[in-house]
Parts: structure tokens; C-alpha cells; sequence
């Protein structure tokens, strides 16, 4: 007769506790590292342009963000591939060609024609405003490569299921930001060029930090049977879709200038949206943590439902958290006092944060989603739910804007909140897909479907 006694060797079964545990310094890291953003943004907006050199500032941001999307799927590519000494070292030169590649366009960007190009054909600005923003993006290559040297260090980390280390770097970083901000506020380095430099300092150290913690482990690596030495071929093959979705999510950042720019009340859409988005950000970014979570607590171990039920109860918590500005006291700080927003606006600003309160728990499913895709080697379904969400987005924004049927302050969170639902949907289809291909390995989606039925 068997004996029903686990083995003493198997390891514990993952718990919503120990879930929670690795989850819970993940989503500080990465609410920290938006909340970052927001401390620099009080420092930019506090310019000689107030509000309105923030908003350049952001876009010159956005500019940044689409050129390293590019690398977007280097993290989750490491945690997959970096798991032994050939494997981390072709992750390695495979992360450092990618870094060289956004460097140079971000470089090619800043000088003519391109420059022009982008910043007045594109995103719409002229004369002092696009010359900020082009400032943005040059002195902004510094914290473009700091954020290419952290890939492997913070993806040696999560392998290790050490957040909390991860966390600790993070929060060294805001802690500096945090003493940044006021001081440089107080002392008058304020603008667009000092921003830049607070956002650059504090990562700097965060990198830094990082690294100390995962060298140990990294130089622990050894190759063995079964050990994972994919190529740096292999890498990028298995990256660029990851990638290549990256840069269509930070596209609608471009699109969101465009339409916000060309809206018969633009001059008080972009503030508001740059200033709620760095409110919503935080929560959002830190509920998609989750895809990490799935992918170090896999359904295997955790049980088949474990990982998805654990992200509806991470998500509906978040939400909460988006409802607290909504209280009067707490939105006359945040907008008016530390974001400079004229108290006008904060009606607008509220609506928009009440439309964006769904967000999280949207990208919570849409984090355990993709560390599913990222688990069966399938980057082509988080490549599709990144593609409807721009799509949608796009569709949304032009259509609202277009049409005059919203106020532009609140367009652009409505448009992000219905595109990461249809996303998610467009993701869970290509799950669904990837099961039935599966289980009948002879033939596509439909006509699996069929043989099933019969």
C-alpha cells in the first residue's frame, strides 16, 4: 500500500501567504518606482512654465519610454533563459545590444531633422515646449542606460524569489527622490533639467544596490543536464514579441499627446492626464507585478486556480487604494499643493481618477495572464493583448476626441481603462487558443475545437 505521507524533501505548497509574501515587496518596488516619478514631477512643475512645462516634460518622457520599450521583454526573457551560466552570460551580450540600440535612437532623436520630426510633426509642440521636451530626452539618457544595467540583476532577484531584496534597492531609491524633491523645490532647482537629474540620481543607487545583492547568486550559476543555455538568438526570438508589444503600449503615450494635443480643450487635457496617470500608475504598474508572481509560483505547484484567484484579491484591494484621492482634503494636496494643478482642473482630475479605478484589478488578471503565456513559451498572446490594447485605445481617444462627445481631461483614462480590459480579453482567448493547441497538437484553434466536439 502506498504511503500517503509527502516526501520530507518536496517542497511546501505555495500559499496565498507565501504568494503574498512575494508579491506584497514586488508591488512596493514597483509603486515605488512610479511614486519616484511623481516626487520628480513636483519638481518639474514648480518650472517657470508651471504646469505646462510638466506637460512637455511628459512628453519628452513618453519619447523615452517608447525607445526603451524595445527592452521591455528583457526581464521576463531572463527569468526564463538566465537560469545557468551559458544562459546568463548569452543574456548578457543580448541585453547590452539591445541597450546600445535605444541609446542610438534616442541620440538620433535629439538632433536635426529627426528631432523636428518628432517633437513638432509628431507630438505636436513648438518653440520654448518642444524645446523642452528635446532637453528631456537628452538629458534623460543616462537613466535610459541605468535602466538597461538593472535587467539582469533584478531578474536574478525574482529567480531567487528574493523581492525583498529587490524592494530594499527600490525603496533607497525613493527614500532619496523623497529627500530630493522638497529640498531642490526649496532651494529653486526646479524645471525640467533638474527632474532629470532627480529621476537619474536615485536610480543610479537603486542599480547599484541591486546588483550587490543578486552578484552572489549570479556567480553561483553552473551548467549541468537540463540546464537552460539558450542562444542569444534564441533570447531575442523569445524577446522581441515581449518587446515588440512593449513598444506598442508606450506608442499610445505618442497617440495620447496627439489627439489630447489637438482637442478643442488641450490646454487643460494634457495637465490633467499626465498628473492623474502619474497618480494611477503606481497601482497599476505594481498590480501587473503579478505576471512575476505566476511565473515563480507556477499553476504546477499552486494549484491550478491558486495564482488566478490570488490576483482578483490583489486587484479588488488595489482598487481601493485609487478611491482615496477622490476624498476632498486628500485631492486639494495632490493636485493643487504638490502637483501645482489650478484648482479649476481638480473637477476634471477626479472624474478622470474615478474612470481609472477599475485598473488595477484589470491589470492584475493581465499580469497572471501573461506570466501563463510567459510559462509555455508563448510571447505571441502577450504580443496580441498588447496589440488590441492599442488598438482600442487609439480608436477610443480619436473617436471621444474627434466627435467632442467627452471633455479631453477625461478621454485619455477612459480610453487606457477600456483598452486594458479588451486586451485582457484578447489575451484570455489566446490562453484558451494555446489550451486546446495543446491538447491536440495536430491542428489550429478551430479545427481542434471541432475534434473536441466529436
Amino acid at each position: 500500500m502506498r504511503d500517503a505521507t509527502p516526501a520530507r524533501d518536496s517542497p511546501p505548497r505555495p500559499t496565498f501567504g507565501r504568494m503574498a509574501a512575494f508579491f506584497v515587496p514586488l508591488a512596493v518596488q514597483s509603486a515605488s518606482q512610479s511614486l519616484s516619478f511623481l516626487l520628480v514631477a513636483s519638481i518639474v512643475s514648480h518650472g517657470a512654465l508651471r504646469e505646462q512645462e510638466f506637460t512637455a516634460y511628459a512628453q519628452g518622457q513618453s519619447v523615452i519610454w517608447i525607445l526603451g520599450a524595445i527592452g521591455s521583454g528583457l526581464v521576463t526573457t531572463c527569468m526564463v533563459f538566465g537560469r545557468s551560466r551559458t544562459g546568463m552570460a548569452n543574456f548578457l551580450r543580448l541585453n547590452v545590444r539591445v541597450m546600445a540600440a535605444a541609446l542610438a535612437m534616442e541620440l538620433l532623436c535629439c538632433v536635426p531633422p529627426l528631432d523636428g520630426a518628432v517633437f513638432g510633426g509628431l507630438l505636436g509642440l513648438d518653440g520654448e515646449m518642444a524645446w523642452i521636451a528635446r532637453r528631456t530626452l537628452l538629458f534623460c539618457v543616462p537613466m535610459q542606460a541605468t535602466f538597461f544595467l538593472r535587467n539582469p540583476y533584478l531578474a536574478q532577484l525574482l529567480v531567487e524569489k528574493r523581492s525583498g531584496a529587490a524592494n530594499l534597492a527600490t525603496l533607497a531609491r525613493v527614500g532619496l527622490a523623497l529627500a530630493l524633491a522638497p529640498t531642490m523645490v526649496r532651494l529653486g532647482l526646479t524645471g525640467h533639467a533638474w527632474g532629470a537629474f532627480a529621476i537619474t540620481l536615485p536610480l543610479v543607487l537603486e542599480t547599484w544596490l541591486t546588483r550587490r545583492f543578486a552578484l552572489p547568486g549570479m556567480r553561483a550559476l553552473r551548467d549541468g543536464p537540463g540546464a537552460e543555455t539558450a542562444s542569444v538568438g534564441e533570447q531575442l526570438r523569445f524577446t522581441v514579441p515581449l518587446s515588440f508589444g512593449g513598444v506598442i503600449i508606450s506608442a499610445t503615450m505618442l497617440a495620447t499627446a496627439y489627439f489630447l494635443g489637438h482637442a478643442p480643450d488641450h490646454v487643460a487635457a494634457l495637465p490633467v492626464h499626465y498628473v492623474v496617470t502619474v497618480l494611477v500608475n503606481p497601482v497599476s504598474f505594481a498590480a501587473l507585478r503579478m505576471q512575476s508572481v505566476t511565473i515563480a509560483f507556477p499553476p504546477e505547484e499552486s494549484g491550478r486556480r491558486a495564482p488566478g484567484a490570488f490576483a482578483v484579491l490583489v486587484g479588488a484591494l488595489m482598487c481601493l487604494i485609487l478611491l482615496l484621492p477622490q476624498i476632498p482634503p486628500l485631492a486639494r494636496l495632490y493636485f493643487v499643493r504638490i502637483q501645482n494643478l489650478p484648482p479649476e482642473l481638480v473637477g476634471y482630475a477626479r472624474v478622470a481618477l474615478a474612470i481609472a479605478t477599475p485598473i488595477p484589478l484589470l491589470q492584475a488578471l493581465k499580469g497572471h495572464g501573461e506570466g501563463l503565456a510567459a510559462l509555455r513559451r508563448r510571447p505571441n498572446a502577450i504580443l496580441a493583448d498588447q496589440a488590441a490594447y492599442a488598438a482600442v485605445y487609439v480608436a477610443t481617444v480619436s473617436t471621444v476626441v474627434n466627435g467632442g462627445l467627452l471633455p479631453g481631461p477625461v478621454t485619455g483614462l477612459l480610453g487606457i481603462t477600456l483598452a486594458i480590459a479588451v486586451s485582457l480579453a484578447a489575451l484570455r482567448v489566446a490562453l484558451v487558443a494555446n489550451d486546446y493547441e495543446r491538447r491536440f497538437p495536430g491542428g489550429h484553434f478551430g479545427t481542434a475545437a471541432l475534434r473536441a466536439r466529436r
